[in-house]
């Protein structure tokens, strides 16, 4: 029975060594800059200054063709017990989040003010929370990430 358990703690860690390669090696660089262009991975973006040499950096985009005005009121409406999450369907019925996808429910003057974004993804040792640091209505909001270590 001893035997049986240490072979299928020996498979199982084969198993997650074979998996981990090719993430390391392809998943993860392209999830760290999901449809950024070289151009915009190079280029200092508001917040660079805030930690001068990063551990790692992530950079993602996407291409709205229209104007900054018209996107911001689905922005403004993002966050911890507001509107939106603008994901793939099933993390909105996982995490419960309402999001309107008929368009915004809030007006383009109700911004992002309040200081948590998002709270509470659950990690092995902790929550992983967001706070919004810098807000430029309709042109810019920085979050920032911190892990709250379970005590």
């Amino acid at each position: 029975m001893l035997e049986n358990v240490v072979r299928w703690l020996v498979y199982l860690v084969l198993a997650l060594l074979a998996l981990s390669v090719p993430y390391a090696l392809f998943l993860r660089p392209w999830l760290r800059r999901w449809d950024a262009t070289d151009e915009e991975v190079d280029r200092r973006l508001p917040g660079d200054d805030l930690v001068p040499k990063p551990d790692w950096v992530s950079n993602r985009a996407i291409t709205i063709a229209v104007p900054p005005a018209r996107v911001w009121p689905w922005i403004a409406q993002m966050g911890y017990h507001r509107d939106g999450l603008y994901s793939y369907d099933f993390l909105h019925r996982l995490l419960r989040v309402a999001g309107s996808v008929d368009g915004p429910r809030r007006s383009a003057q109700h911004v992002v003010a309040v200081a948590v974004w998002w709270q509470g993804w659950w990690t092995l040792i902790g929550r992983l929370h967001y706070t919004v640091i810098t807000l430029v209505a309709a042109a810019l909001v920085l979050w920032q990430a911190y892990l709250r270590i379970l005590a």
